[in-house]
C-alpha cells in the first residue's frame, strides 16, 4: 500500500507517536493544520513549512536556529528571524522591504547593538 504510515507505540518507559515513512507529521484542530514536524525534525507552529528548528508563524512570526546564515528573507513588517553565528546573536528582519540585521557585540561587561544591511 502507499501513503503515510502512522506509528503509535507503547514501550516500557516511552510512548511513541510519529510516521514510519518519509512524511511530515501534522496536528490539526477544526480540520486545519496547527503544528507540523517536517522530515528534518523542524517544528512549525502556524506554518506547514518551517524554515528553522522552531518556526512560529501567524500575523507576526518568529523563528530561531543555530546557523551561519538564515536561508530565507523575512516577509516585510511581519517576520523576524533569530540565529546565532559564532559569537553573535543576530536578528534578521524586513523593514518595509529592506532586509536588515541587528546583532550584539560583547566586550567585557558591555553589550553594543549594531545594525547593518549586510549579514555579519
Amino acid at each position: 500500500s502507499s501513503g503515510t504510515k502512522i506509528l503509535f507505540q507503547a514501550q516500557a518507559s516511552l510512548g511513541r507517536l510519529g510516521t514510519t515513512t518519509n512524511d511530515k507529521l501534522q496536528f490539526t484542530t477544526n480540520d486545519t493544520g496547527r503544528l507540523t514536524i517536517d522530515t528534518s525534525g523542524r517544528i512549525g507552529i502556524g506554518t506547514s513549512s518551517p524554515h528553522t528548528t522552531l518556526h512560529i508563524g501567524g500575523s507576526g512570526s518568529f523563528s530561531m536556529a543555530e546557523a551561519t546564515e538564515h536561508p530565507v528573507d523575512p516577509a516585510a513588517n511581519t517576520e523576524a528571524f533569530f540565529y546565532i553565528k559564532a559569537d553573535k546573536f543576530i536578528i534578521k528582519f524586513n523593514d518595509s522591504g529592506t532586509v536588515r540585521y541587528k546583532y550584539m557585540v560583547l566586550s567585557g561587561d558591555h553589550v553594543t547593538w549594531v545594525q547593518t544591511l549586510t549579514s555579519p
